[in-house]
């Protein structure tokens, strides 16, 4: 509620999480474990998870664009294009957590996407 009021009286508030929080991810996963990629192909349910994930974050995306778009006042236009690229983080995270498995998965599963 204090990030909202402050909006409310024109003030531009500080980030709660940074805009690329999650981006800054390495080879090791915090979604998935070493478990997970010895048995991928059986991974039905994981890969299912990460590729809703990553379309909720999409559409998220997109209604966050919208909200700026059509915010009249520039410091809620400010606010919802933070949210914007703080989603985008969290797409970017799950869209390398995918790429990651997805091979292997496909791979074991017997499937060739060409």
């Amino acid at each position: 509620m204090e990030q909202y009021a402050l909006v409310a009286a024109g003030k531009i508030p500080a980030p709660l999480i940074s805009a690329t929080h999650g981006a800054e991810l390495g080879d090791e996963s915090p979604i998935y474990s070493e478990d997970l990629r010895e048995r991928i192909g059986e991974a039905h349910f994981e890969m299912s998870a990460l590729a809703v994930g990553l379309k909720l974050e999409h559409e998220t995306i997109a209604h966050y664009r919208a909200l700026a778009a059509a915010a009249a006042a520039p410091e809620a236009r400010h606010f919802f294009e933070k949210l914007v690229a703080w989603e985008q983080g969290h797409a970017s995270a799950l869209s390398r957590q995918q790429a990651q498995l997805l091979e292997s998965y496909w791979q074991a599963a017997g499937f060739a996407p060409f």
